[in-house]
């Protein structure tokens, strides 16, 4: 079993915790607590858990992974609700994360359709992200999900360096 959730001020230590083991450029506690307490309204940030595979491979904690969407609205709508619609609206996937010992095993595809779920239901039409070059089985899940490459960033990424490819979804 497992669940996805939305993040909880008891989930932001954990968060940051496998933010640091996953990526250079970490988000601030001050950035995760705005969004947890609804300052940010347009960041959305998922809790992927499972205690069943964090006993199974023995993890400090039941959290697997982590998602985080941001929504702008160009019309000024500060939340985008499912009852709350701004047809010009775009999202980027800022984050997806999944443990380094559970890679490859399907959860990241998960986790990713979920953060799809949100969007299609908010009815956003313009999805964006950006990916380094060399995660090819990121972009294969990405051009399943109808993603397209529509540029790349030379030298985005540090340690190591690297170029981001950049894609976008469009749902009309």
């Amino acid at each position: 079993m497992y669940s996805i959730t939305n993040i909880k001020n008891t989930d932001i230590d954990e968060v940051l915790s496998l933010d640091k083991e996953c990526f250079l450029d970490n988000w601030s506690r001050k950035e995760l607590e705005g969004i947890v307490s609804r300052e940010n309204k347009t960041d959305i940030v998922l809790i992927y858990r499972s205690d069943k595979l964090s006993t199974e491979y023995n993890l400090p904690s039941s959290l697997i992974g982590y998602g985080i969407v941001r929504i702008l609205s160009k019309e000024g709508i500060n939340e985008i609700t499912e009852d709350k619609k701004d047809p010009n609206s775009e999202a980027e996937i800022l984050r997806i994360q999944i443990r380094k010992e559970l890679r490859n095993k399907g959860l990241g595809k998960k986790l990713f359709s979920e953060m799809m779920n949100i969007c299609n239901r908010r009815f956003i039409p313009k999805i964006y992200l950006e990916v380094r070059t060399s995660n090819a089985p990121a972009i294969k899940i990405y051009e399943q999900n109808g993603f397209v490459k529509t540029g790349t960033r030379k030298n985005y990424y540090q340690n190591p360096q690297e170029d981001a490819t950049l894609m976008t979804k469009t749902n009309l």
